[in-house]
């Protein structure tokens, strides 16, 4: 045996012994931490010492015994950031790896523009199988059809083209859909323009805000606000119109009325009251109803103990006043024009029937047949006269 071997030996583990008893003491712990198995602690110390590389292999060896895969992400990102830049190349790998099964086992929430990114991390790294399942879940086809070419993926590209096409099948549809529904809401057409945006696979934002516009101009039940023949009215529809404290189109409140008190309906005899069996009565001149009463001119009911109707023949129907407020009834179908008429619907729509003789444009398009109005629509004749406006 050579004695300088032992000599040399002994010299090393002398050196050894005097360098470390020469080292800082924050490296010292740092060493204890990690020999100590506190491998998290050892890290923060090493980078506190400027010893990247120490720090780097602590941090991902923490993150290899640590249960919670989101911790396990931090530790290994802490790890990769720590690294020396030369010595990086794996370490990112590994948090790249790591990302892309969280985000496929939807424990990591990534934006599509994320997914995008990390899927072309994996791609320049070669793992094209986690690389090409990212690049679907981010809707990015030309990026999932490469990396599958690459990894020689034949089944997979198939799916994935089969995917594409049916995507864009869809598209198609879902754009057609959008257009025939813009149509029909132009046309006058909205019960079939709201059908169309409920029944659409893929209801864009555009589609959904114009059903929720159309929801929203629809008028609801009660009188509406109308210039009609140049006159400001406020009409109720319908074949009846009942006047009450709840229930009903025209709201009166007082002593001893009812939610639905009377109604108001063409008779035998045209336009009559009728009281609904009210617990207080409706009277006319002091004499409590019992038969329905032919509105044949200006005529003050009494609803309960005081509140006041006052009714008169107007147009084919009757004209109300309640509470101060006057509302005009057709009591059925209101003319319009050159046959033209407004009324409900049994859905309850206000729709509009203009025969094709009466030339009639919503908007800047002419129409006929039956048509649902909204909050701020307006008729007009081909001279640009108002017909009638429902007001906002």
């Amino acid at each position: 045996m050579d004695p300088t071997r032992g000599w040399w030996s002994a010299y090393e583990r002398l050196g050894g012994a005097l360098r470390r008893a020469l080292e800082p003491a924050a490296l010292r712990e740092a060493r204890a931490a990690e020999a100590r198995g506190e491998l998290v602690a050892a890290g923060e110390r090493y980078l506190g010492e400027g010893r990247g590389a120490d720090a780097g292999r602590c941090l991902a060896r923490a993150a290899e015994v640590e249960r919670s895969p989101l911790a396990r992400l931090a530790l290994l990102v802490r790890a990769r950031d720590a690294t020396p830049e030369g010595e990086r190349a794996p370490r990112a790998r590994r948090v790249a790896t790591l990302r892309a099964e969280l985000a496929e086992r939807g424990e990591l929430d990534l934006t599509a523009r994320e997914l995008t990114e990390l899927a072309g991390e994996l791609e320049a790294a070669g793992e094209l199988g986690p690389a090409a399942r990212l690049y679907r879940r981010a809707g990015d086809s030309e990026g999932e059809t490469r990396a599958r070419i690459a990894a020689g993926d034949v089944d997979g590209l198939e799916a994935a083209l089969a995917e594409v096409d049916a995507r864009e099948r869809q598209r198609r549809q879902a754009a057609s859909t959008e257009r025939s529904a813009r149509d029909l809401f132009l046309l006058g057409r909205r019960r079939e323009s709201l059908e169309a945006c409920a029944a659409a696979e893929l209801a864009s934002a555009s589609l959904k805000a114009l059903a929720s516009e159309i929801e929203a101009r629809r008028p609801a039940r009660g009188p509406l606000e109308l210039v009609l023949a140049g006159a400001a009215l406020r009409v109720a529809l319908g074949d009846e119109v009942v006047v009450g404290r709840g229930d009903a189109e025209v709201l009166l409140t007082g002593p001893g009325v009812s939610r639905r008190h009377v109604a108001l309906r063409r008779g035998a005899h045209g336009a009559a009251v009728f009281d609904l069996g009210s617990s207080n009565g409706t009277f006319l001149g002091g004499a409590r109803i019992a038969a329905p009463v032919p509105v044949a001119g200006a005529m003050t009911l009494r609803l309960g103990d005081d509140a006041t109707l006052r009714v008169e023949p107007w147009r084919q129907g009757v004209r109300i006043e309640a509470a101060g407020a006057v509302v005009h009834a057709p009591l059925g179908p209101l003319d319009l024009r050159r046959g033209a008429e407004l009324d409900l619907d049994a859905g309850g729509w206000v729709c509009a029937r203009v025969p094709p003789a009466a030339a009639l444009r919503l908007g800047d398009l002419r129409v006929d047949g039956p048509i649902e109005l909204l909050r701020g629509d307006r008729l007009l004749t081909e001279g640009n006269e108002l017909v009638l406006e429902l007001r906002r």
